[in-house]
Formats: structure tokens, C-alpha cells, sequence
């Protein structure tokens, strides 16, 4: 059951962001990645819990690919058009039709993908862009013959077949949809036949010839995707691993930066509170020493379970081990109070754990945390230097006999200590300034260099007041 604490810190961020960009990545279940990899059979489809997130990644992979699919078509097009004028010698108001059904109807379809797909949010549009795109060149596919037809012209492009490799093999669609497409498309020529009742002669093999380029193209459909999830299992695979600590299975200190970084940009942006807490196991080396590094191991795993599941639950928290027995802990939208109480539920959580010191008593942690809104002027390496400078502080005093659970460190001391004695020091001298300019016989340079400096000083004044006062404290 959920705390009052995470009730009142929220379960979603304010700005209802994707979590995913947030705080934690989502790490896929290495044992589900392995299982996969192993299987056999011919099955494309993947657990609930992999084909969503693969199917994310197979458009961000034919991103690029679609998006010169549709240049290339656009090129066809001209191609095809110019060959039918200049070596097919059709008549020039079947020409006219054909240009029209061609750069009227399906070069806008083109070019509007194209620009959908180049957006941020391409990769989100990839498929019902080029299912609009297929669709829209099966129907010219369909009609052109028909034209020809109606002229009693022979038809000499071959439309079709580019029709069929644009979409088994450029348009980056997943292959049970692009089957579903292709097999319709021929259905629909087939029947256009029957009912068209062309000369067998000009019909039957260039009917013969799409059905078997069809099948190519449906198989190498098939074999480019699943390389493509087999691709995806891998990466996703070594990535888990790159980011996420063997032992603790919490994230590592290359997944820490990355995640941080993105949750401190994200906070910056909406001006949310952020709380930061750096850990330290005490007495972790005597441990190692009287129990065993196996036994450091469990402790470790013990530690990072309890962080995990006890002070940042929620799926936009991050908890890291940063190296031996130092862990981390990034709480987002969490205020100032409620930063506090977390900061002494990890101490208690540690010791509620009953792991027994050889030194006798219980496992103990130190804790040294902050608490700020990100600031331009503030990255996320400077609140992890000032929760490590706490729990630096709390060691010391524990070293010295001291009982302090957790020492917070807050941007608000400097602040306040600095910013205010810079800036009235600045006004001193400012006043100071204009004193002596008016009650002065200096030279008409000095008096002009009095001047920029009397101008100069408030400004400084206020860009120091502006970084170093209440709105980075806040």
C-alpha cells in the first residue's frame, strides 16, 4: 500500500510527461530477451511485453528509409511519365489523364509523408503514413491499366511491380500488414482482369510475372523483419547490460547519467521540484573484511532491493549504484518536507533490514541530500555534488562519534550567505561611484569611466541577485 508521502508527492509528473523520458528507463526482463532469442519456429510475433516496445523500435529503424522511399517514388514517377510520352506514344489526352491521376492524386500523398515523416514525432507516423501511401499507389496501380484500356492502348510501364517492391521492401511496414496489402492488391488486379476482359495475351503473364515477384517480395519481407527483432533483442539485450548493475540490478553510473540528465532537463523546462540523495553504506569495507565478500554481495543486493522498493517506488524515481558501496537516489516533484522525511525513511529502511554488523549493531547508512527547482545555472552534477559533500559531512561526523542520520545540503546557504553581502557590496560601491563623479574635478575620460561603471554595477548587481538569490533558492 502507498504512503501518505507518495500520495502527496503524486503518481504522474505535473506535466503528465512519458515517464519513459522522465526517470527510470525500462529496462526489458533480460530473462523474457534471452527466452526470445532462443526460440524457435517460424513466428514473427513477440510477448505482449516486447512487441510494443518493438514495434517503436522497427519505426525508428525504417525511418530514414521511408522517408527516401517517398523521394525516390516522386522520382519514379517523373520517370515513368516521360517514358510514356516519348517511347510509348500515347495519345496526348490519355497522357493528360495519366498525369493527372499520377502527380495529382499520388505525388501530394508523397510529398505529405514525406514532410509527416520528417517531423519530431516521425517515427509515431511511419505506419499510417505509408498504408496511406500504399493504398494510394495500389488505386493508381489499378486505374492506369484501365485508362490504357479505355484509348485501346497497350500499357508499357510496369507500375505494378514497382508498386509491390515499394511496399514489401521500402515501406517499412511490419510484414503481416504489408502481406495483408500485397495480397489484396493482386486480388484487386486479378478481378480487374475478369471484368475488364483484356486480351489474354496482354494480361496472364504480366499477371504471372507481379504474383511471383509478389511472393519475393512478401518472403524478403518476412526475413528483413525478423532480422530486424532479432536485431532488436540483441540491442536491447546489451544495452540492459551497459546500463544496469550486474549485481544489484538497479541502474549503474552510465544509466544514472542518462537518465538524470534527461529527468533534470525535463524539470527545468516545467520548473519542478527535484530532491537528490547520495548514500553511503558505513563501515561497508569492515563488513567486507569480518563477513566475506560474498556476504558484501547480498548486503549490497539487500540495500539496493530496499531503495528500490521502499523510497522510490514510483516509476519516474531513479536509484542507481554509483560504485562500491555508494548508491543514489533522484526523487522527482517532491517538495522540500517530504524530501526530508525520505531522506530519514532510507536510514531507517537500511536498518530496519537487521543485516549485522561484525562490528556489532546493525547495517547503517549515511545520508546527505538536497532539495531545489533546476535552474539554468544549476546542472545535475552540481545537486549530486552537494548531496555528496552532505553525506561526506555526515561520515565525518559519524567517524567523530556523532549521531546525525542525514545532513542536507542546500543551494538556499549559498544563496543567501553570498548573494546577498555580493550584492550589497556592489550598491556600496555604486553609491560610492556616483558620489565622487558628482563631488569630482576628474578629467572628462575619468568622469566617463565613472559613469559606465555606475551603470555597470547595478546591472551586476541584479544578474548576481537574479542567480544567486531567492529564485534559485526556491
Amino acid at each position: 500500500m502507498a504512503s501518505r508521502d507518495d500520495d502527496r508527492r503524486g503518481t504522474t509528473p505535473r506535466n503528465n510527461a512519458d515517464t519513459s523520458q522522465v526517470g527510470q528507463p525500462a529496462h526489458l526482463p533480460e530473462s523474457l530477451l534471452l527466452r526470445e532469442l532462443s526460440r524457435r519456429g517460424i513466428g514473427l510475433q513477440f510477448a505482449p511485453a516486447l512487441e510494443g516496445p518493438f514495434l517503436d523500435f522497427q519505426k525508428r529503424f525504417f525511418l530514414v528509409q521511408a522517408r527516401c522511399a517517398c523521394v525516390a517514388a516522386l522520382i519514379l514517377l517523373l520517370i515513368l511519365h516521360a517514358a510514356s510520352i516519348w517511347i510509348g506514344h500515347a495519345p496526348d489526352r490519355l497522357v493528360a489523364l495519366q498525369a493527372l491521376v499520377t502527380f495529382g492524386l499520388l505525388a501530394p500523398v508523397l510529398i505529405g509523408a514525406f514532410f509527416l515523416l520528417s517531423g519530431e514525432r516521425g517515427h509515431q507516423r511511419l505506419h499510417v503514413a505509408m498504408s496511406v501511401c500504399v493504398l494510394v499507389a495500389g488505386g493508381v496501380t489499378l486505374a492506369l491499366p484501365t485508362l490504357y484500356a479505355g484509348f485501346d492502348a497497350h500499357y508499357h510501364d510496369r507500375f505494378g511491380e514497382f508498386t509491390l517492391v515499394f511496399l514489401f521492401l521500402l515501406a517499412g511496414l511490419p510484414f503481416r500488414v504489408a502481406a495483408v496489402f500485397g495480397a489484396g492488391l493482386l486480388a484487386a488486379m486479378g478481378l480487374r482482369i475478369a471484368v475488364l476482359g483484356l486480351p489474354a495475351s496482354q494480361t496472364l503473364s504480366g499477371y504471372f510475372v507481379l504474383c511471383a515477384l509478389g511472393a519475393v517480395g512478401a518472403a524478403a519481407c518476412y526475413l528483413l523483419e525478423r532480422a530486424v527483432r532479432r536485431n532488436f533483442l540483441t540491442e536491447q539485450l546489451y544495452f540492459g547490460r551497459s546500463v544496469q548493475d550486474a549485481l544489484t540490478r538497479v541502474m549503474n553510473r552510465r544509466g544514472w547519467d542518462e537518465a538524470a540528465g534527461r529527468a533534470w532537463a525535463q524539470a527545468r523546462r516545467d520548473q519542478i521540484e527535484v530532491g537528490m540523495a547520495v548514500i553511503d553504506i558505513d563501515q561497508f569495507k569492515a563488513y567486507n573484511d569480518g563477513l566475506g565478500h560474498p556476504a558484501g554481495d547480498d548486503a549490497l543486493r539487500e540495500v539496493a532491493r530496499c531503495l528500490r522498493t521502499q523510497v522510490a517506488r514510483r516509476p519516474f524515481d531513479l536509484v542507481a549504484r554509483l560504485g562500491g558501496e555508494e548508491f543514489a537516489i533522484l526523487w522527482y516533484s517532491t517538495e522540500a518536507s517530504l524530501v526530508d522525511k525520505l531522506a530519514e525513511r532510507v536510514r531507517e529502511a537500511i536498518e530496519s533490514l537487521g543485516i549485522e554488523h561484525p562490528a556489532g549493531g546493525p547495517l547503517t547508512v549515511s545520508v546527505g541530500y538536497t532539495h531545489l527547482v533546476p535552474d539554468t545555472a544549476v546542472s545535475v552534477d552540481d545537486a549530486y555534488a552537494l548531496a555528496d559533500s552532505a553525506v561526506a559531512q555526515c561520515c565525518q561526523c559519524r567517524q567523530a562519534g556523532q549521531h546525525t542520520p542525514d545532513i542536507r545540503s542546500n543551494l538556499m546557504d549559498f544563496n543567501l550567505n553570498v548573494g546577498g553581502p555580493l550584492g550589497l557590496i556592489i550598491l556600496i560601491l555604486d553609491l560610492w561611484a556616483i558620489v565622487s563623479t558628482i563631488g569630482s574635478r576628474a578629467s572628462t575620460g575619468t568622469k566617463v569611466l565613472w559613469v559606465l561603471l555606475i551603470v555597470f554595477l547595478p546591472l551586476l548587481g541584479v544578474i548576481l541577485w537574479f542567480f544567486l538569490g531567492p529564485r534559485a533558492a526556491k
